[in-house]
């Protein structure tokens, strides 16, 4: 993944070039094990940027994580919630659900059917 994509592109937000290679890379790794580390150069050119996007959605995700100073604690009873912190924390659930919107089309996803 490009700094390049992401920033203009994609356009995600602002991530220090410093943080951008780690948190491209681990992205990577995370949406190649999500589809069975398939080969991505055979896709469409719209197939392969829609994976490009579902590792950008991650990379803003760990971003945020980070920018946070990682996943911290708290506690809940009911609906009410005490965060360690005032600072929101990124929602992985909705972040991994952007990630399969993403890759829901290209078929990416689908583990095929075993016949006995």
């Amino acid at each position: 993944m490009s700094k390049e994509y992401y920033d203009n592109d994609y356009l995600g937000k602002a991530v220090k070039t410093e943080n951008f290679d780690r948190l491209s890379k681990e992205a990577e790794r995370m949406i190649s094990s999500k589809t069975r580390h398939s080969n991505w150069d055979k896709l469409t050119e719209t197939n392969r940027n829609r994976v490009k996007d579902a590792i950008c959605v991650l990379i803003e995700y760990g971003n945020d994580v980070a920018a946070n100073g990682g996943i911290q604690g708290g506690f809940s009873i009911g609906a009410f919630r005490m965060d360690a912190n005032a600072v929101p924390k990124p929602d992985e659930a909705k972040a991994w659900k952007r990630v399969n919107e993403y890759l829901f089309r290209t078929g990416l996803l689908y583990g095929g059917v075993n016949v006995w």
